[in-house]
Formats: structure tokens, C-alpha cells, sequence
């Protein structure tokens, strides 16, 4: 058996993987001197019928996958999986295509449709505070009136790695839904940005089964005026809501009058302050009830929205299906509002270690707001432990010193350096706030806030005494090699640390060593004695440029006395890359030897056997 050039080769490229571990482990998490953003897709979505674990569909009891949506370039396409039960597709654009019909789900005899997401991350950012949003699946009767899939559920990790991906997914209670048309509209969010989404609701089912008629709801502003909140001060509305059945019917009806700084209106606005209840009423057969709501809303808070909300639940009735009824309308403010989206916080290995927290500032956008003005807002950002029980860092303020445009936005980017958190390791909330600074008395007013969390990860290189060895007995004139292991018992690889060599306080080497993390290294050095003890003392990063969990372990040194063994500090020692190619080599020949011998044995037995055959022809 000769071995082939190709053979050779691989060898070679053997030997140098395990010469190097570094390139064995994969590298570390790439360096990144510019910036990034938050970049996740859902990549696609299975859609299943009364079948949590998405198995494929039966015809038979219509439980299973019935379709799916993927993503090609940022397209959504959607694909039926079932060849019957399928209605005509409502008219696609350029960001959804229909590849099918849609399925047709009979919802007197089904109970649970399920969704399940896979979200990819495309940044090199960590992505925090994940969600898979399903709130706005929505029944549409014939009046326009909105009914909401309110029985529903979401479940999605809440942390997304670069270039990972996660599982989301969504439930909703469809028993008894009548015949309306339905829409589903998802987004991917990290707090409140919104990272993708299906641009608006799509109808990616067609309900039948029941025939439940639903209440008519509608909402009526006295004084109607203007969008805008100022003026009037005075907000007035009247909401009603008349049964067509006949029969009677209960409902529950909630309220809320609620100041929000959310403009998009396809993000559910979140009331800060207000005024919230609950009615309980039974509506006889074609019947109307009304109720008034009255608000006085104040000049100095002209910056908000106001969001005027009525839901309804009807709680009568086994066929009663699982909807809520939802209509509302939005005032908006006049003056500007800075808000914050596209938050994140990342470790950055440029020299030293950094913690980079970005963020977008955005004014939020509605028919009557204006620009940011320059010298009033203030953004602060504060490190917490991970409790918010103390304060780690700052609170770090900015002026913002220029213009954003109605419509626009401005991507700030924060640098802390990791002694600024003393080097310890562990979990951090970072805190974002945004304040309109005082025109007259009293203090600024807080706007807008996110919390991230993030956690610190460092390496930890050592050296001890025990790890600086010889080649070889020492002797005066003779030179020898040190060798010096070097461990990194940290988290985090360490990239271009400097060490220096000293022998009796006279610099000998230096140089830059690359560490992964929870490995170690052993570097080599040439060394001459010049007398009959010595002192070799070895420093890592003697200047504490770089960052580390531990710098107490970064010193160590050794005595060496010509003529004299002490433990193992004498032993010959072979250099790393030298015993892996005598390792592989010996094996190499052991594989060789083996193979010949197994090739010999089975020409030896082929021969038998063809003598056994010549002698019976």
C-alpha cells in the first residue's frame, strides 16, 4: 500500500488544525468595529387545525398542516397543503403572494387553529425582548364592524443569538366563529420595535359553519372639531351597540379613555394614564344600548394621544363564539414626541473590551406633529445590576443638539468601556430614557423608555509558577527554551493579549498570544543562562489595556539554579506541534500496517477458495 500525494496532503492539513486550536474551536465571534442593527425574519409560519404538534393533514377528520407561509427576498408567499377545501385567494401584492387557494376551516366542528413561527436572526446583534405578535387577528363582519380572536395565546423565547433561530407560536379558539371574512397580521418584535412582520392582515382562511350575527357597534364624537387635541379641551363620545338577534343576549363591555404616545395604529396602543370600566348589560332582541363618555383633557399634555376605547364580549349562549368587539378612534397631539425603537446591547472586542448600546430616537409621527427641535430632549442611559437594585453605571446624558425631521430618525450609539462596570461578569439591565427638557417651572418631562438586558462575558488569562518550565537542565552560556503555559479560564476568547518575559527584572521577549476560551496555550522563548540562579518572572498585559474578569493572576515567576532538577521543572519537554506530528505519524503507520495485513489475509483466503473451484471443474 503506497501512499498517494492526496494522502500526503491530508495529512498536512491535520497536523496544522491540531498545531493550531484556534482554528480548531471555529474562531470566535467576529470583531466589529462599525455598527449594526436589529435584522430578524420570519422565515416561515405552518398553520394546523386542532394539531399543536403539526402533523400532516387528514382528510378524514380535517385536523393537521394546512398550509404555509415562507419568506423569499422579503416576500411572504403563502401554499396551501391540502388538494380539497380550499376557496379562491383574495388579491396579493408585492410584499404577500398567494402560491393556492386558501383552506376552508368548518368551525361548528373544529376548536384551535395553530401558528408556529421560525424567526431567523440576520444581524450580528443579539436580539432582546422577543415576541411573536398575533394581537391583531381579526373577524370582519358586514357593518365593518372588528371582531378580535380574543381567546389566544403566544409563546416565543425571549432571546434570539446572531445567525440562530427560535420557535414562536400562537393559539387561537376558533369553535363557532361565523361566517366572516378573517385576517391574521404578525409581527416579530424586540420591545416595542417591530423587526418584520406581514405588512397588514391577510385572510389566509375562510370560515363556515355558524351563522351567529353579531351585535353592531358604533362610536360617535360630539363636536367633532379636528384630530388635533387642542382645542377643544373638551372630548366627547357616544358609543352604541344594537343586538340583531332574536333573542337576548349578555355583554360585557369595557371602556377606556387613555393617553398614549403610540401613532401607528396597527401597534395596540398601551393607555399610560386614564380613565378605565366596565358595564354588564342585557340586550333584548333588536335593541340598542348607549352610554356617554365625557373627558376633559389638559393643554400641557398636547404632546400624547388620546385613545378612546370600547370592547365588547357576549357571555350568553353555548354558540356564543370567541370574539371581542373592538372599536376606538385616536386624537392626536400637536407638538412633537421623541420616542425610542431599535434597541440593542452587544460586547465589542476592539482593543479593549466594550459594551455597545444602541438605539433609534424617532419622533412620533401623526397628522398634527411636528419636528424635533434641537436643545429640547435629553437622552439618558443607566447600567443596572440585574435586579434594577443598584445602579452600575451612570445615569449618562445627552442634549440632543440637532433637528429630526417629522418622519425621520436618528440612530445613537453608546460605548462603555468594561471597566466602567468593574470588569465583572454577569447580567446588566441597560436603561434608555427620553425627556422634553423645561420651558418654564418645574422639572423635564420623561417621555419614552426601554430596558435591555445583557450580559458581560471576559477572559481570564492566568499564569503560575508552576506553569513556566524549562526544556532542559540549565547551564551558564548554554541556551535553553522556556516554556510558558498560559490558560484562559474565562467565557470569552482572548484575542491579541500581550505578554512580556523577564529574567531578573531584564526584558527577554514579548510578544501579542490569541487564547479560546477554557483552553490554554504553551508558548516557547529562548533563554541563555547567564549565572547560576535566575529569576523569570512573566506579565500579561503588564499595562492593563485589555479588558479581563481577573487581573491578580496575570503575574507569576520561577527560580532556576544551574545544575539543579526541582520537581518537573526540568523535564525535557517537546514542543506541542512536535508531539502531534509524531503522534500522527506513528498512527498513520499503525492504520498502514493494519490494512496490509487485513489486504494480505484476504488474498490469502481468495486463493483458497479458487483452488477449491479449479479442483471441482
Amino acid at each position: 500500500m503506497i501512499a498517494t500525494s492526496r494522502d500526503i496532503k491530508t495529512l498536512l492539513i491535520i497536523c496544522v488544525l491540531l498545531m493550531n486550536p484556534y482554528l480548531l474551536s471555529g474562531g470566535t465571534e467576529a470583531e466589529v468595529d462599525g455598527t449594526s442593527k436589529l435584522q430578524a425574519t420570519i422565515v416561515e409560519t405552518l398553520i394546523s387545525i386542532d394539531d399543536p404538534e403539526f402533523n400532516a393533514y387528514s382528510y378524514e377528520t380535517g385536523n393537521g398542516t394546512v398550509a404555509r407561509v415562507y419568506d423569499r427576498g422579503g416576500v411572504k408567499y403563502f401554499e396551501s397543503l391540502i388538494n380539497e377545501s380550499t376557496a379562491p385567494h383574495p388579491p396579493d401584492d408585492y410584499t404577500f403572494r398567494y402560491l393556492t387557494g386558501i383552506p376552508v376551516v368548518d368551525t361548528s366542528k373544529h376548536w384551535n387553529i395553530y401558528f408556529k413561527h421560525r424567526v431567523l436572526n440576520r444581524g450580528d446583534v443579539t436580539v432582546e425582548n422577543c415576541k411573536l405578535d398575533g394581537w391583531h387577528a381579526y373577524i370582519i363582519a358586514p357593518d365593518g364592524n372588528l371582531w378580535r380572536l380574543y381567546k389566544y395565546s403566544t409563546q416565543s423565547p425571549e432571546t434570539l443569538r446572531p445567525g440562530e433561530q427560535l420557535i414562536a407560536t400562537n393559539t387561537y379558539q376558533i369553535h363557532n366563529i361565523p361566517n366572516y371574512r378573517a385576517t391574521f397580521y404578525f409581527t416579530f418584535n424586540s420591545g416595542d420595535s417591530s423587526l418584520d412582520s406581514w405588512d397588514t392582515g391577510r385572510e389566509i382562511l375562510r370560515f363556515i359553519g355558524s351563522n351567529y350575527s353579531l351585535p353592531h357597534m358604533s362610536l360617535l364624537r360630539l363636536k367633532p372639531g379636528k384630530v388635533e387635541l387642542t382645542p377643544p379641551t373638551i372630548i366627547d363620545y357616544i358609543f352604541n351597540i344594537t343586538n340583531v338577534r332574536d333573542e337576548p343576549i349578555k355583554i360585557s363591555v369595557d371602556y377606556k379613555f387613555a393617553e398614549t404616545a403610540i401613532w401607528i395604529l396597527h401597534l395596540w396602543p398601551s393607555g399610560y394614564m386614564g380613565k378605565t370600566g366596565k358595564h354588564e348589560v342585557t340586550l333584548k332582541p333588536m335593541s340598542t344600548w348607549c352610554t356617554r363618555m365625557t373627558e376633559t383633557f389638559p393643554d400641557d399634555k398636547s404632546d400624547h394621544a388620546v385613545h378612546i376605547y370600547y370592547g365588547v364580549i357576549i357571555t350568553s349562549g353555548e354558540d356564543a363564539p370567541p370574539l371581542k368587539g373592538e372599536i376606538w378612534e385616536d386624537l392626536y397631539g400637536v407638538n412633537s414626541y421623541l420616542g425610542l425603537k431599535d434597541a440593542y446591547a452587544r460586547l465589542i472586542k476592539s482593543g479593549r473590551f466594550e459594551v455597545e448600546v444602541a438605539f433609534t430616537l424617532v419622533p412620533y409621527v401623526s397628522p398634527s406633529s411636528q419636528d424635533v427641535k434641537p436643545y429640547e430632549y435629553n437622552v439618558t442611559l443607566t447600567i443596572y445590576d440585574s435586579n434594577y437594585r443598584e445602579v452600575i453605571h451612570g445615569p449618562l446624558r445627552r442634549t440632543l443638539n440637532q433637528q429630526i425631521r417629522k418622519g425621520y430618525e436618528l440612530e445613537v450609539y453608546w460605548r462603555i468601556p468594561t471597566g466602567a462596570l468593574n470588569n465583572r461578569e454577569g447580567k446588566y439591565m441597560a436603561q434608555i430614557d427620553t425627556w422634553r427638557l423645561p420651558t418654564g417651572k418645574g422639572g423635564p418631562m420623561h417621555l419614552a423608555r426601554i430596558s435591555l438586558p445583557f450580559w458581560l462575558t471576559l477572559p481570564d488569562i492566568t499564569v503560575k509558577p508552576e506553569d513556566i518550565k524549562i526544556q532542559k537542565v540549565p547551564e551558564v552560556g548554554v541556551e535553553n527554551r522556556l516554556l510558558i503555559e498560559f490558560s484562559n479560564k474565562g467565557r470569552m476568547d482572548a484575542e491579541n493579549f500581550p505578554i512580556e518575559v523577564y529574567v531578573d527584572g531584564a526584558p527577554l521577549h514579548s510578544k501579542n498570544i490569541t487564547v479560546p476560551a477554557g483552553t490554554s496555550v504553551v508558548e516557547e522563548f529562548a533563554w541563555t543562562p547567564q549565572k547560576n540562579t535566575q529569576t523569570i518572572e512573566v506579565k500579561v498585559d503588564p499595562k492593563s489595556m485589555m479588558g479581563e474578569a481577573d487581573k491578580t493572576n496575570n503575574f507569576a515567576e520561577r527560580k532556576f539554579t544551574v545544575g539543579q532538577v526541582m520537581g518537573e521543572s526540568y523535564v525535557e519537554v517537546y514542543s506541542t506541534a512536535s508531539l502531534i506530528i509524531a503522534a500522527i505519524l506513528m498512527l498513520a503507520v499503525t492504520v498502514w500496517l493494519i490494512k496490509r495485513t487485513v489486504h494480505g489475509r484476504r488474498r490469502g483466503s481468495g486463493d483458497s477458495g479458487l483452488e477449491g473451484v479449479d479442483k471441482g471443474i
